[in-house]
């Protein structure tokens, strides 16, 4: 019986939600995810083991440094289905004694909420509300950000 994979949809939908909000959050560009767990024939496996694909990390990581945490690490599993096995409780466990925030969220909906609030904390601790106003804009006025960069000052 062929295993049904849940967990591929989530990530996917995590992940398009994530592209629509880089705009409001620049620091998701560098959000990404970690392809370790994934079914794969003998010979892919035993050369991704041998260049140093690991099992147990989380599926997914944010490098941004906030609420005293170097960073943000979710594993994603299915709603309702998808235990964390004994290998990623330990790798867990590590990554948190190292000062890194790991949460395991069952659909992609609240790992959007968990990275929401974790950019919001990390804005908090700026000083910043406006996620947007962090970023600088390149030197372009005000007239010439809705325009290529090329047509930039021609009217």
């Amino acid at each position: 019986k062929a295993r049904r994979d849940l967990e591929s949809p989530e990530m996917k939908s995590l992940f398009y939600w994530v592209s629509l909000q880089i705009c409001v959050y620049p620091e998701l560009e560098f959000f990404h995810h970690i392809p370790n767990g994934e079914k794969r024939d003998p010979i892919t496996a035993a050369k991704l083991k041998a260049m140093g694909v690991k099992s147990g990390i989380p599926d997914t990581f944010l490098p941004v440094p906030a609420g005293g945490y170097h960073g943000l690490y979710i594993e994603l599993k299915a709603p309702d289905e998808g235990k964390v096995s004994k290998n990623q409780k330990k790798v867990i466990r590590f990554l948190q004694e190292m000062g890194y925030r790991v949460e395991v969220c069952h659909g992609w909906e609240p790992a959007k909420d968990i990275l929401v609030n974790y950019l919001k904390m990390y804005y908090r601790e700026r000083g910043s509300t406006c996620p947007s106003a962090n970023k600088k804009r390149s030197g372009r006025s005000e007239r010439s950000k809705t325009q290529p960069l090329a047509l930039a000052g021609r009217s």
